[in-house]
């Protein structure tokens, strides 16, 4: 695995969840995902992702961004550590910036890299994260 497919991935996945883009956003997941996001029980399963997309499309994703901080490459996955920065403008409210940090596990499954472990934490008041 090379950090360059990480990146790849992880802009994947930022395009699909501005666009709104499902299909796109839940390849980047791995069948055994494991989500957790503030405010929410623990997601395990492509179904619970998706149901919490959802929401989140309904939100209006404006942008987002990944900073990671360190990616450390093991025998047979690669672990990600950042913070990320993601603007909503929900529709009938005022726009919100969440802020916080996140730790993602990627493995290959099928010959393809995928986020296995995906956990976010919010620093601000908006509870809403992904990925």
């Amino acid at each position: 695995m090379s950090r360059a497919a990480v990146q790849e991935l992880a802009q994947r996945f930022l395009k699909a969840l501005i666009a709104g883009d499902m299909p796109e956003l839940l390849d980047c997941y791995d069948d055994d995902i494991v989500f957790e996001a503030p405010g929410l029980p623990m997601i395990i399963g492509k179904a619970g992702v998706e149901k919490h997309y959802r929401m989140v499309f309904g939100l209006e994703v404006t942008a987002c961004r990944q900073i990671p901080e360190r990616i450390e490459e093991r025998a047979d996955c690669v672990i990600e550590a950042g913070s990320y920065v993601m603007n909503l403008a929900p529709p009938g409210a005022g726009p919100i910036e969440d802020r916080g940090k996140y730790l993602l596990v990627y493995r290959q499954t099928g010959g393809k890299w995928r986020m296995w472990f995906d956990m976010v934490h919010s620093d601000t008041s908006a509870t809403v994260a992904g990925g």
